[in-house]
């Protein structure tokens, strides 16, 4: 166990430091190493004292689920998948292909909302509530006005069908309508931008009013300090680079914070390929419960199909690469070499781990070896890596082109892991409901 002392505001704050802080302190090497080491130990819980003091908050109560930053929802679609009783009570997703893949995943409302409204009246609406078409920028008029109108309408009902407050820079906490925390357990998801920490990314970071797209992190900060009633758990997930000697300060700020308004904060870095997913997906995800509560990670569970189990037989021609597309791969100056990674690939029966660019010609693209051609994986067996059930890719995949579908696959989170990190709040047998998605993948 690691303890120090932090000072803030003149006064002696008990800070406990996980293993995964420590990692963030040490050099390249050390933190390799940790890395092995926390491998080897991940089958016992996260070491803090609150383990020792505080019983395990156990969710009892029918859970209202809000989803900042929703993407298509995977933190509902794990919950859906647990068999949890639950509301699709809020969610705040500026992307309008995010948006229209959450309806058509989980809500499947299609009424006209829209009815008693112009064409102009919901273009006002639209550029009020900042969509975004290109999963970065508000749309502007001129993108709006070139619209047909069905498309307009289109967009305007799936922002009333999920309940979706759209802008996280408007949103304020009476929007959350967070009541009755009696009666109900609210449970806050927040996946923010991670474009300015990640390996792909700016590494731009997070500081508090930097202005970067990871930065929105404290726009929750806000929207906590004004709610009446506090949401009785949080649950963030992000890059393990959310945690490097990079953004550590700006995390222990964030946690310092939490603490402040009641929380205990609990920090640990996951990989798929530890929940029965054929992925090298690492997240760092951080438990926020109000109040005096202990909460314990869940331990792994064994990988049963390997990638190769994963891949389907019969694939379109557009998918293999020609020698001309080979030739021409060869002469790329990227860092990242796809060539050579696919023999690791196959040879570890693992993907790696799956980008927004994972489908394009692009040196983050992901290739497979089969029948001796070298192929993209398709937009179905990236999302089989993502957790996500045949039935339901079926559902997403009418509305969305095979580059919207490839954004959508790597900019989520693996329904696996999070399932066996909800299982443990809702005390239920996590991980028979993961071989049954694995067996329906």
């Amino acid at each position: 166990m690691y303890i120090a002392k932090k000072r803030n505001n003149h006064k002696n704050v008990l800070k406990v430091l996980t293993v995964t802080h420590i990692e963030c302190i040490l050099s390249v090497k050390q933190h390799n190493e940790c890395v092995k080491k926390e491998r080897i130990m991940s089958e016992f819980s996260q070491m803090s004292l609150f383990d020792c003091l505080y019983e395990n908050y156990v969710v009892k109560k029918p859970i209202r689920l809000i989803e900042l930053f929703a993407g298509y929802g995977s933190q509902a679609l794990s919950l859906k998948y647990l068999n949890a009783k639950f509301e699709h009570y809020r969610i705040c997703e500026f992307s309008i292909n995010s948006i229209q893949c959450y309806n058509d995943l989980h809500i499947r409302d299609y009424k006209d909302y829209s009815k008693d409204k112009t064409k102009n009246e919901i273009i006002n609406c639209l550029l009020n509530y900042g969509i975004s078409l290109d999963y970065k920028n508000p749309i502007n008029e001129f993108q709006l006005c070139s619209k047909s109108e069905n498309y307009l309408r289109k967009i305007y009902n799936n922002i009333v069908a999920t309940h979706n407050l759209v802008d996280i820079s408007k949103v304020k906490a009476c929007d959350l309508q967070i009541v009755d925390t009696n009666k109900f357990d609210y449970i806050v998801t927040y996946s923010f931008p991670c474009q300015d920490l990640s390996n792909f990314g700016k590494h731009c970071g997070m500081k508090k009013n930097s202005n970067t797209r990871s930065s929105l992190l404290w726009q929750v900060e806000r929207i906590l300090e004004e709610c009446v009633e506090l949401p009785q758990i949080l649950l963030m997930e992000n890059v393990p680079e959310v945690i490097n000697q990079n953004n550590i300060k700006d995390f222990n700020l964030w946690e310092l914070k939490l603490e402040q308004l009641g929380y205990k904060n609990y920090v640990r870095v996951l990989n798929a390929i530890d929940y029965g997913i054929a992925q090298n997906r690492s997240r760092c995800f951080m438990i926020s419960i109000l109040g005096n509560y202990s909460y314990q990670f869940p331990t792994r569970i064994n990988l049963e199909k390997k990638l190769t189990d994963l891949l389907d037989l019969n694939q379109n021609n557009d998918l293999f690469l020609t020698d001309k597309n080979i030739e021409s791969i060869k002469k790329w100056k990227a860092f990242n070499k796809p060539l050579e990674v696919v023999e690791s690939t196959m040879k570890k029966n693992i993907s790696p781990t799956l980008t927004t660019r994972s489908g394009a010609n692009c040196s983050s693209m992901i290739l497979v070896k089969q029948n001796q051609k070298l192929r993209y994986l398709s937009c179905k067996e990236c999302f089989k890596l993502m957790g996500m059930k045949k039935n339901d890719f079926q559902n997403i995949e009418i509305n969305q082109t095979k580059e919207n579908l490839y954004h959508l696959a790597g900019d989520s989170i693996v329904t696996t892991v999070l399932m066996a990190i909800f299982g443990k709040m809702l005390n239920v047998d996590y991980k028979e409901k993961i071989k049954e998605v694995i067996t329906n993948l």
